[in-house]
């Protein structure tokens, strides 16, 4: 079977994530990749011969992936003013086009695509993946069957808390910054629009008459822009025109009506606000809920008609659902919601994580003692070497628990004010070595003359802080971030992300954007910040210093 040739034209977060998509389709061929930053080209060009094998073009300029003749189709996730412009002309070049969100930069680019498509006639597919979540895809099910009855309201939202994004455009090279300097509109509107207009049906029979939509105030980026979250200092302060909380309203040829509401610069939690309401019944995606009138003249006072009877009740017609959806594992569903940026399989804690490790070895050396105990005839020497193996898996976690504790023992027996700032000064990967931990601890800790007020004088601190500076520079191969992260973090937590694929793509550098959320990310982020300050402030004296 002849494979597609494609062409991504933009290779930011959402164009980087394309690649992974087509690199998994084996009909489809990545040819050319385009983006006006080379080290992203450079980047994807190695993703695609890494997988793949064979290299695909790289350009600056989008020009030359429409006049290719090895490109039969483009995505294109470019920043937005520019989508249409590069769409217009990849249908006048004669390749199939497939447009991210949020598509047209106003109504004029709408007239523009529905013209080109007109005369030229080539394939167009708006990307909107929402229109194939699994609770959009049940609901639309839903109402093609009949079971909601007629359709009368629709609302739909994009709440979605994009503060650091939006105040990182300059420092991540995101477009959205721009737009909520300069513009005031529901800027984002498809996530939520998407869904409903398949199901009212429209430009298929229904459509939209009339439209109002209404800003709040601007202030929530604002006051971001004062904490010690924001990612640029440069932005403290800035005015923008992009209201907090915009709602829009639309009336149909059909008589239904839907309310819009986007919600990115307040803090809150991320939900799309789905719901459908129809004669015979009511859906709505927050709640995961599903109601249908049954027709046993319920009242609004009956208890089992509360929320809580409805919540989490949509698995009750999955039936429904189409087959992709019907029978997906609940590790696919997981990840899917995942990139669509649901907040659900948050990381969870270090200790967390390594008490459910040691619960597991526990529960397994239990299964093969039991095993052991329990069956003739088996082969021994294997189970021995099973059990021998956890037991040793056991004793290195519990040695760690347990040195954990002596070292903070240790510390809070000299007094000291702040554990974890005395740990920071000390070699705990070669304390974790050594035969007598507690003597050494102790050794470590009597520095001549010492006590832990000295960590409150500033040459005794900031002696003690380069020492370790020194250590963790010659453990990092002198890299400044992951210096810093293991400086606020730990060496061993910061040696863990990078032999971890996600965090790490080869194992010497940090994806700081993929880390989880908390502390260490963080500080991260304001040291960068702080350190391009210092060089924009004192660049000529760095330079001869250097």
């Amino acid at each position: 079977m002849k494979k597609a040739r494609i062409g991504i034209i933009g290779l930011g977060q959402r164009g980087s994530g394309l690649t992974d998509t087509l690199l998994a389709i084996d009909r489809a061929d990545i040819t050319y990749v385009c983006d006006l930053y080379n080290d992203r080209v450079k980047s994807e060009i190695e993703k695609v011969e890494k997988k793949r094998g064979a290299s695909p073009k790289g350009t600056s300029d989008y020009r030359d992936v429409l006049s290719s003749e090895e490109v039969d189709a483009v995505l294109i996730s470019t920043s937005w003013a520019m989508h249409v412009p590069i769409a217009v002309a990849a249908m006048k070049a004669g390749k199939a086009v497939a447009l991210e969100v949020g598509g047209a930069y106003d109504v004029n680019d709408c007239y523009r695509l529905v013209a080109a498509w007109e005369e030229t006639r080539v394939p167009f597919m708006f990307m909107e993946n929402c229109c194939f979540d699994r609770f959009e895809m049940l609901v639309a099910s839903l109402v093609r069957n009949g079971v909601l009855g007629e359709i009368v309201h629709c609302h739909g939202a994009y709440s979605h808390d994009l503060r650091d994004e939006i105040l990182g455009g300059n420092v991540n090279r995101h477009y959205r910054l721009q737009n909520y300097l300069n513009r005031n509109c529901e800027n984002y509107p498809t996530h939520e629009l998407g869904p409903i207009a398949k199901i009212l049906g429209i430009n298929r029979g229904n459509r939209m008459v009339t439209l109002s939509s209404f800003a709040s105030k601007a202030v929530g980026l604002t006051e971001f822009s004062y904490s010690d979250k924001n990612p640029d200092s440069a932005l403290m302060g800035a005015k923008f025109r992009q209201g907090d909380v915009v709602t829009t309203v639309i009336t149909c040829a059909g008589g239904e009506t839907i309310t819009l509401t986007l919600n990115t610069t307040l803090p809150g939690y991320y939900s799309r606000e789905f719901t459908v309401r129809g004669t015979k019944g009511t859906c709505n995606q927050e709640a995961n809920m599903i109601i249908l009138d049954d027709g046993s003249g319920h009242k609004y006072w009956e208890p089992h008609l509360t929320i809580g009877h409805f919540i989490n009740n949509a698995d009750n017609y999955k039936e429904y659902l189409p087959s992709e959806w019907r029978d997906i594992t609940d590790e696919q569903l997981n990840w899917l919601m995942q990139e669509n940026g649901a907040d659900i399989n948050r990381e969870k804690s270090a200790a967390t994580a390594l008490q459910t490790q040691l619960t597991a070895a526990q529960a397994q050396l239990k299964t093969a003692q039991d095993g052991l105990a329990k069956f003739d005839g088996v082969d021994v020497a294997a189970l021995n070497a099973q059990v021998a193996r956890l037991q040793a898996d056991l004793k290195t976690q519990a040695d760690g628990f347990a040195f954990d504790n002596a070292l903070d023992t240790a510390i809070l027996g000299k007094k000291g004010r702040s554990v974890k700032a005395v740990r920071a000064l000390l070699d705990v990967d070669s304390l974790k070595g050594s035969a007598d931990r507690t003597a050494d601890i102790a050794k470590a800790l009597n520095v001549e003359n010492y006590s832990f007020d000295l960590l409150y004088d500033a040459e005794t601190n900031v002696t003690f802080g380069c020492y370790y500076l020194g250590k963790l520079s010659e453990r990092f191969r002198g890299d400044p971030l992951l210096v810093a992260m293991a400086y606020h973090a730990g060496g061993n937590q910061v040696q863990n992300w990078l032999n971890t694929s996600l965090y790490s793509a080869d194992g010497q550098t940090i994806l700081l954007d993929n880390l989880p959320d908390g502390p260490t990310k963080q500080y991260a982020v304001r040291v960068k910040r702080d350190f391009a300050i210092y060089r924009r402030l004192y660049y000529d004296t760095l330079e001869d210093d250097a």
